[in-house]
């Protein structure tokens, strides 16, 4: 096939697409997209649930999945961590396929528990509103927290480029420990049922 020409397929379809409108484009797309979604096989789990966790000044979106998993959106995780996106300066990193991106970097791998390379592992789910997410474990940021408090009590962060995850990680443990308490009442107590 030459590449130079389009072929007719693209042609028709590249001039049906310049009659449809945004919205109608839109419908098309999102079709397509349910589609993938309910392809025979493919269980992906649905939220039953949504909600945000807030720790400290942090807020973190939440999701309880209809096989009863807690999970925390990924984007969710790494704004708590004090990530906006990818790290730069990729001679620091791993490509450790099993870890997520925050925890790849060369310096983490002793203070990281064998655990978390089972428990790590991104989870795909449809949102309330049926869009298409990721998230993690809801015990998964614990342990990260765990991870990089580790590193920063044995000198091993690089403090330039951990250093405000390490602080991050502090006031999650914290939050954590106070909303745990509070539940560990309500649950004693029974006050959780009421």
């Amino acid at each position: 096939m030459n590449d130079s020409k389009p072929d007719i397929q693209s042609m028709g379809g590249n001039a049906r697409a310049k009659k449809l409108t945004k919205e109608e484009r839109s419908d098309i797309a999102r079709g397509a997209a349910k589609a993938r979604w309910d392809k025979e096989g493919v269980a992906v789990p649905k939220a039953t649930h949504e909600g945000t966790l807030v720790i400290g000044d942090t807020e973190i979106q939440c999701a309880v999945l209809e096989d009863g998993r807690r999970i925390l959106t990924q984007s969710g995780v790494m704004v708590a961590l004090g990530r906006a996106r990818q790290a730069k300066g990729r001679q620091y990193y791993d490509a450790d396929v099993n870890l997520p991106a925050f925890l790849t970097a060369k310096n983490l791998k002793p203070f990281i528990p064998e655990s978390l390379y089972v428990t790590s592992s991104q989870i795909e789910f449809k949102t309330l509103s049926g869009v298409r997410a990721f998230g993690y474990s809801a015990d998964l940021l614990p342990q990260v927290c765990g991870v990089f408090l580790d590193a920063k009590a044995k000198g091993a962060l690089n403090e330039r480029l951990q250093g405000h995850i390490a602080e991050r990680a502090l006031i999650l443990i914290r939050g954590f420990a106070a909303v745990g308490i509070i539940a560990l009442v309500d649950e004693a107590t029974g006050f959780q049922y009421d």
